[in-house]
């Protein structure tokens, strides 16, 4: 093997090396962005849970005590 064709099989296999590492690199940061989607969006699921329950907090504690003894018969 020539010296020119060693050079030209350096070249290639340093591209090869590159394209692999930034692929595997593109993977890792897929998959990351994934998994963070999905816990973004359980926390807004969260949210909208907890801003129902503060309305209703709010409801109680703003209304008189008929409508809040009615509303606690209700329940019981």
């Amino acid at each position: 093997m020539g010296v020119f064709e060693m050079v030209v099989a350096i070249v290639v296999i340093g591209c090869v090396t590159s394209s692999i590492d930034n692929w595997v690199k593109h993977k890792a940061k897929a998959e990351k962005n994934r998994v963070q989607d999905g816990e973004i969006e359980r926390l807004r699921s969260e949210i909208a849970d907890l801003t129902e329950r503060m309305q209703v907090m709010e409801k109680l504690a703003t209304d008189n005590d008929a409508d809040l003894r009615a509303a606690f018969r209700k329940l019981a």
